[in-house]
């Protein structure tokens, strides 16, 4: 149970590593008015393929170290987009007036991480069962 609490939280600031922490580094970003943590709001509108493929690296390599069930990893890995746009909702009312697809395209970039994840799983499970593999006899 520690474990799997530990993986989640792993995943969920992977997660938002491999999105955020790009767009903040960025001295020429886009920057967009929110109501709460405005860097969040950068992210979200500045998400390109790469960002994507960064999510699947997550995914993957949460899918090789980790233990816990991978749709939960996968989505806890974008878990911090959808929280923080409750909050900025909650915030200032007038923003996220499209809330479903926002967090349609949230539950889509977390099975872009859960099949990075999935894939890492197989990966895993190949690489031991090439290991366990017994010579053939002459």
């Amino acid at each position: 149970m520690k474990r799997t609490v530990l993986e989640v939280g792993l995943a969920a600031v992977a997660g938002w590593c491999a999105l955020v922490l790009p767009v903040i580094l960025d001295p020429n970003r886009q920057r967009h008015r929110a109501a709460f943590l405005p860097f969040m709001r950068d992210a979200v509108e500045g998400i390109q393929v790469y960002s994507l493929g960064r999510l699947f690296g997550v995914g993957l390599l949460l899918g090789l170290i980790g233990r816990a069930p991978i749709l939960m990893l996968g989505l806890a890995s974008i878990a911090t987009f959808p929280l923080w746009s409750a909050i900025d909702l909650v915030m200032r009312s007038d923003a996220h007036n499209l809330l479903p697809i926002e967090w349609f395209f949230y539950l889509v970039y977390g099975f872009i991480a859960t099949a990075g994840v999935s894939v890492g799983r197989v990966a895993l499970k190949y690489w031991h069962g090439l290991g366990n593999a017994k010579p053939e006899k002459p």
